[in-house]
């Protein structure tokens, strides 16, 4: 494997891990919760975890990223209701990897 592609797999893996179980009292996803308490209403959301927030979206036009590095499904559905409250017409959504990687399991029921 080249140089090139060993650090680019690091620059993308090594955030996950940084971030992993990173719950919703740290002060990195605090503030990306405040930003999107005082976002305005949208038509495009981007919705999940340090895929979508590390991400440039920008060639899809106007839109709000509201992905934040480390979350889980949990903490997705902790933001719903704000998310819903900006009743955007499309959501990008992109969660899961975290929950894998620590071992989450599913719920049933």
């Amino acid at each position: 494997m080249s140089k090139s592609v060993t650090l680019s797999l690091l620059l993308w893996i090594l955030p996950l891990w940084l971030f992993a179980g990173a719950p919703t009292d740290y002060p990195y996803y605090q503030k990306k919760l405040h930003e999107l308490k005082q976002m305005k209403q949208t038509d495009l959301l981007f919705l999940g975890d340090s895929l979508t927030d590390y991400h440039n979206w920008s060639r899809f036009g106007k839109h709000f990223n509201a992905g934040i590095a480390g979350d889980t499904t949990d903490g997705l559905l902790y933001r719903m209701e704000y998310i819903l409250d900006k009743k955007p017409e499309t959501i990008v959504l992109m969660i899961g990897i975290n929950d894998l990687l620590q071992g989450i399991k599913r719920q049933n029921g």
